[in-house]
């Protein structure tokens, strides 16, 4: 082995295989190849770009407003890429691992140091990772969870012990005088190693190991109380929701302590209320564009900003204590409408009133006047359903999404009948249209794609 060169041949890539994969990130080479759109940005690009913006104000043609304004914002998210961070490829990182291990492993019975680079580099793979995880990376918009962790373990589970067993065959068969022997013993190896890899669960796996280093443990969820201190403000529903965040600290505490109640009172909520729907409703103002009638907040709940005055009448109801109008508390009527269009008579009142049947002869109250017959009304149509849809392909039509059929409806009546915008932004499915009802069309947003639309009266 030593003399016919397979060591020397194997211990580069080893090396190569193992450690040199491990040390990329810290270079960066997406964020050094920036380099050079990084210096081209100017005082003076920034300066076109403001007095882009401000010509806006100006602009009364709606359309160049919007491809104005939409050219700019593409500007200035070019612009942004040539200064942000990488994201770290977690799943490149994990293979990485894996690949390390995987060498290791197949190359451990010609070469028994191998096992050692191995540990070394796994280990310098897990400092590097957290260092840039933590200094150099760009923030991941999403945080993982351990299924990458899990199919990592898996996947060596089902592979190592077979492969040590083929590789101990492969590379030590040539210095065996007997080779019947030899492969007898791969028969047994291979056996014992699909008992390992298919038949014994991960959970005696990780018994074993743990056992040996006297670290086994009873399994238990996830500690809420040890991961929240991992999470920032905007990821805590009680700190992120606009009705809690307005709770002071010592009524809605960030960090929630074992044993101790945080449960918010009712009344700390009402006393809020008012503040609490006001900020929401400034914040949606403030960001509001061409669809300003209309905020989406996080988890999905829209507000209406043209509905507000009714929003805000019933806050300052709230805030001020003054009671509010419940139609469940009314008085029914003691007969009821139509059926087919033929009045139902009513029910006779009865003429006596009190505890029992018994005692309404001595009782001196008058019996009540009978209630009057309610006039015949007929049944008003049913009204149609309308669908909106836009054109696909010549001649060929498509639905919007559920989610904003409704909407698009009130918008149009509101345009019709009480002088409404003509045109306005949709977000629908993840995609931003800007809907012409004067012209009956739709353009995304995106990629300025315009096609018709129309509305007609639902199939189904």
């Amino acid at each position: 082995y030593m003399r016919g060169g397979l060591v020397e041949n194997l211990a580069p890539v080893v090396l190569l295989g193992t450690i040199g994969p491990v040390i990329l990130p810290i270079f960066q080479l997406g964020y050094m190849l920036n380099y050079r759109g990084r210096r081209r940005l100017t005082d003076k690009h920034i300066e076109e770009l403001n007095v882009s913006l401000g010509t806006l104000r100006d602009m009364k043609d709606p359309d160049e407003r919007d491809k104005v304004k939409l050219k700019v914002t593409r500007q200035v998210a070019a612009w942004k890429r040539f200064f942000e961070p990488e994201v770290m490829d977690q799943p490149r990182r994990f293979a990485i691992a894996i690949q390390a291990t995987c060498i290791s492993i197949f190359f451990m019975p010609v070469m028994p140091w191998v096992p050692l680079v191995g540990v070394v580099a796994l280990t310098f793979q897990y400092w590097m990772d957290k260092y840039m995880l933590l200094r150099k990376f760009r923030r991941p918009a999403m945080l993982t969870n351990s299924s990458l962790v899990m199919f990592s373990v898996r996947f060596l589970k089902l592979v190592a012990p077979t492969s040590l067993a083929l590789s101990t065959y492969l590379f030590l068969t040539p210095s065996f005088k007997d080779k019947g022997g030899n492969i007898a013993m791969l028969n047994i190896s291979i056996i014992t190693a699909l008992v390992f890899s298919f038949v014994l669960p991960l959970s005696v796996w990780a018994r074993c190991l743990l056992g040996c280093f006297g670290e086994v443990e009873k399994e238990r969820d996830t500690d809420y109380y040890q991961a929240q201190y991992m999470w920032s403000k905007e990821m805590k529903y009680h700190k992120d929701q606009f009705l809690y965040k307005m709770l002071p600290e010592k009524q809605n505490p960030e960090h929630l302590q074992p044993g101790a109640s945080a449960a918010v009172r009712k009344s700390d909520i009402a006393e809020n209320y008012g503040v609490a729907v006001a900020a929401a409703a400034q914040s949606g103002a403030a960001r509001k564009g061409d669809d300003g009638d209309r905020h989406v907040m996080r988890g999905g709940k829209v507000l209406d900003l043209e509905g507000l005055g009714q929003v805000g009448s019933r806050t300052s109801e709230v805030a001020t204590g003054t009671p509010i109008h419940d139609a469940s508390s009314d008085p029914k009527p003691s007969s009821y409408g139509v059926s087919g269009g033929v009045p139902v008579a009513a029910e006779p009142a009865p003429t006596s009133y009190g505890v029992a049947a018994a005692h309404s002869s001595s009782s001196s109250r008058p019996p009540p006047p009978a209630a009057p017959q309610p006039a015949a009304v007929a049944a008003a149509p049913p009204r149609p359903r309308i669908s909106w849809e836009f054109e696909v392909s010549s001649g060929h039509w498509k639905p919007f999404a559920s989610d904003c059929q409704s909407y698009l409806e009130q918008k149009f009546q509101d345009y019709q009948n009480k002088g409404g915008r003509e045109r306005l932004n949709v977000n629908t499915s993840g995609i931003k249209l800007s809907v012409d009802y004067k012209r009956m069309t739709q353009m995304k947003l995106d990629t300025h794609k315009v096609s018709s639309i129309r509305r007609r009266p639902d199939a189904n």
